[in-house]
């Protein structure tokens, strides 16, 4: 049983760090580490920039403080991308339906693209989101703190509420061509 578990702890510290391969359910090729299989808890810490795509449902993925992505891809459902502090992602696109993304503090994103239906999303203190496109249906977008700093707002889907802090409407433009949408201020 002791060499069981030390096999398995093994297998899952090479899947995060780019060692692992299909059997595992995650694959790193050519710099992009992608989740074949669903229903996996994975932290990504990596030196370097790499990609990530997540075509399975069901996961729980971490990516560790300060690390760099070109491109995050969540096209399953069900899924949950918790990203810690100083991580950038250049694009960041939530197309599959069902998911949840947590941003950490000073966590900076070029192009925040969310476009699958029922996404949950928090931005927090510090962030920097470039742009911010919202055109999956029923999304919740809460921006926590009046340090984030998102310049634009899209919404082109219908029934997306966007809640920001007391006064923060006054530094970021907010376009909505969607119906049903609604930018929540206290």
């Amino acid at each position: 049983m002791k060499h069981l578990l030390a096999a398995l702890f093994a297998s899952v510290v090479l899947c995060a760090c780019g060692g692992g391969g299909d059997g595992d359910g995650i694959t790193d090729q050519n710099g992009v580490v992608t989740l074949t299989q669903g229903n996996q808890t994975v932290r990504l810490d990596r030196s370097g920039e790499y990609s990530l795509e997540v075509p399975s449902s069901g996961n729980t993925v971490t990516l560790a403080a300060n690390n760099t992505l070109a491109h995050a891809n969540i096209t399953g459902s069900n899924n949950m991308l918790i990203v810690e502090s100083g991580v950038r992602i250049s694009v960041l696109d939530v197309a599959g339906a069902n998911n949840t993304v947590s941003l950490g503090t000073t966590v900076t994103v070029g192009v925040f693209s969310v476009l699958g239906s029922n996404a949950t999303v928090t931005i927090s203190a510090g962030d920097r989101i470039d742009r911010l496109y919202i055109s999956g249906s029923n999304a919740q977008v809460t921006i926590k703190d009046t340090t984030a700093v998102v310049p634009l707002i899209q919404l082109t889907g219908t029934n997306i509420t966007v809640r920001v802090p007391a006064g923060y409407l006054a530094k970021t433009t907010v376009t909505n061509s969607g119906a049903g949408n609604s930018v929540v201020e206290p």
